[in-house]
């Protein structure tokens, strides 16, 4: 009889500390702002190269960059042993990057694959157009860094190209928007780009062959 009394009031004592006791101050998550990020090299009078074969570019020249996102990511916590609460631990960052990777050469420039640091998030062969991405799980996945997701406009760099009309949307006066032609570019429209407040270093494997002797069969064979 004791020990059932004993154990009774032991049960009851935790019960009540359990339910007195102060619940947790939790905190949720802030979101980093559009100043937290890193972006490509953005220097007005920057120079734009003059390529020609196929060759890796690892260095754009930021055109245009904002439409930041973050949608949060919740997770539950237990506050006590009957109560539980969902506190953000975290944010998906989604925003939009026009990048230059250089001068138009001969009819145009073909695409071949885009990186995110050393991974591949694209690889076809495509001169204009837009072009998706869904690797969610390319940096570990969600709650673990998550992943690169959206849609890309590449432009060739013809001087036919037309004003992006994602950007058109964005920009507070569309009508000083260029249409950068002549100029091979692309725009990631509100890519996501993963959990952490930064922009992977961006690279592009791409192609020009010229032809400026006007032959009738010009390849990279």
């Amino acid at each position: 009889m004791g020990f059932w009394f004993t154990l009774a009031i032991f049960v009851v004592s935790f019960v009540a500390y359990a339910l007195l006791a102060p619940k947790p101050k939790l905190q949720n998550a802030k979101p980093a702002e559009l100043g937290d990020f890193r972006f490509p090299r953005a220097s007005e009078g920057d120079p734009n190269i003059l390529f020609w074969g196929r060759v890796r570019l690892r260095s754009p020249n930021t055109l245009w960059y904002g439409n930041l996102k973050a949608d949060p990511i919740k997770e539950k916590v237990k506050t006590g042993l009957f109560s539980s609460k969902r506190v953000t631990v975290g944010y998906e960052y989604s925003l939009t990057i026009a990048l230059a990777w250089g001068l138009l050469t001969g009819s145009g420039a073909v695409y071949k694959k885009l990186w995110m640091g050393e991974k591949v998030i694209w690889e076809g062969s495509q001169s204009t157009g837009t072009v998706s991405v869904n690797k969610g799980g390319l940096f570990g996945g969600k709650k673990n860094g998550g992943g690169a997701i959206g849609d890309i406009d590449i432009y060739s760099g013809t001087f036919a190209q037309t004003i992006n009309t994602h950007l058109q949307g964005l920009v507070p006066d569309s009508t000083l928007l260029p249409a950068f032609r002549g100029t091979v570019y692309m725009v990631m429209k509100s890519f996501n780009v993963g959990e952490n407040p930064q922009i992977r270093a961006l690279s592009a494997e791409v192609e020009a062959i010229p032809n400026g002797l006007g032959l009738g069969a010009v390849g990279s064979n």
